[in-house]
């Protein structure tokens, strides 16, 4: 079992370890994900926007612990960090509060005949996240795509491992389907191996 640290840009302490995702465990990261794609789609944008509020609300709750981790572990100012957490909170409430009407069909007539188009899952996204405003990428990257019915697998940056840990402990809270959300950790070579799978 390999680990990597995370280490504070202040004073180079050591923050914490993190386990490296092996390769065999970032191969069922994907087959979970793929295992509960159908599962999720089915659920329709009511019924997964319905599951992801719960995630809105643990975050809420723990809006103070993500921007002072983040402070800690990638060196962003405080008074930034809280403004990430917020913006990315407010992201995801726009993103649950108009899915429906941005997912919906859309219908177009030419006289003759009606075209109706369908917005529909991709399937399994592999979200690798940068390091900089950790919350706001985590919702702009997995939040949209849970939201349209892809399931996710997800590395956020080697550089703030502790905050993904952190996003990982939400989303468990939260009991989403199995497979619906799964983290992995590590650098360079284990997203490389999320990006071929």
């Amino acid at each position: 079992m390999r680990k990597f640290r995370s280490m504070s840009p202040h004073d180079n302490s050591v923050l914490g370890m993190v386990v490296i995702t092996s390769a065999p465990e970032v191969g069922e990261a994907v087959a979970l994900a793929r295992a509960a794609s159908a599962g999720w789609r089915a659920l329709g944008v009511r019924g997964r926007t319905e599951a992801l509020r719960k995630v809105l609300h643990i975050f809420e709750l723990r809006k103070k612990e993500f921007a002072e981790l983040a402070t800690k572990e990638m060196g962003m100012p405080l008074a930034q960090s809280r403004a990430d957490v917020s913006d990315a909170l407010v992201y995801l409430q726009w993103y649950l509060d108009n899915a429906e009407e941005h997912l919906a069909p859309e219908l177009s007539e030419d006289g003759q005949e009606v075209h109706t188009v369908y917005r529909e899952p991709y399937g399994v996204a592999a979200v690798i996240s940068p390091w900089n405003f950790p919350l706001s990428n985590f919702v702009w990257g997995c939040g949209q795509n849970l939201v349209a019915g892809n399931t996710v697998v997800f590395k956020h940056s080697e550089e703030a491992p502790l905050v993904g840990q952190l996003m990982q402990k939400v989303m468990e809270e939260a009991a989403l389907p199995k497979g619906v959300f799964n983290e992995i950790y590590g650098r360079g070579p284990v997203g490389t191996q999320l990006a071929r799978q």
